[in-house]
């Protein structure tokens, strides 16, 4: 097999796939899978791990590739090409998904945090929920009685400043006033 190198237009390289294939060329598309806030959910994506890059077998057709709405250009053929290939195929997956390690949390879930920055958000405290990946993480602000997730980089986040306890205070006691100087002007004072 010589596997070739092409070029996608952007954000084409999957429709780019499903084309080729169509066509009956051998295609490898590399993926990774990243964990997306979409409405407040948390939903895992395939995302090519290298974005317009996609790897096939020209068979020598490249007249026909070249019709292939998609594809922007070739850029190698040969024997590196074919070791990268069968070095990413062998550590993907069958559905050709890469693995990627977990993002490290900086914090704990269920720690406050303070959100800094220009944003909206900067000055609130917030529940820190988890990582998210792509520098991003994902936290728990209140809002209207309501805990909302909102996913916010990495670098917008502190840690909430601790606020030393107010030392115990003594209970004062209130001392009973009493009214002094007052005439009695009851049911008998009228009387007379």
């Amino acid at each position: 097999m010589v596997w070739t190198l092409a070029v996608t237009q952007p954000l084409r390289e999957l429709k780019t796939a499903r084309r080729l294939d169509e066509h009956h060329f051998s295609v490898f598309l590399p993926k990774i899978i990243r964990r997306l806030c979409v409405r407040g959910r948390l939903v895992d994506r395939p995302f090519p791990a290298y974005p317009r890059y996609l790897w096939l077998e020209a068979q020598q057709r490249y007249h026909e590739l070249k019709s292939i709405y998609g594809i922007a250009d070739f850029i190698k053929t040969g024997d590196i090409v074919d070791r990268s290939v069968m070095a990413l195929m062998a550590a993907s997956d069958p559905q050709g998904v890469l693995p990627v390690p977990e993002p490290e949390a900086r914090f704990e879930a269920g720690d406050y945090v303070l959100i800094r920055g220009n944003g909206v958000l900067a000055g609130q405290f917030a529940l820190y929920d988890r990582p998210l990946g792509d520098g991003k993480s994902m936290v728990m602000i209140d809002w209207l009685g309501r805990y909302c997730p909102v996913a916010i980089p990495d670098d917008d986040l502190l840690e909430r400043p601790k606020v030393a306890p107010k030392p115990a205070s003594r209970k004062r006691r209130r001392r009973r006033r009493r009214h002094t100087g007052r005439t009695n002007a009851g049911p008998t004072a009228r009387a007379n």
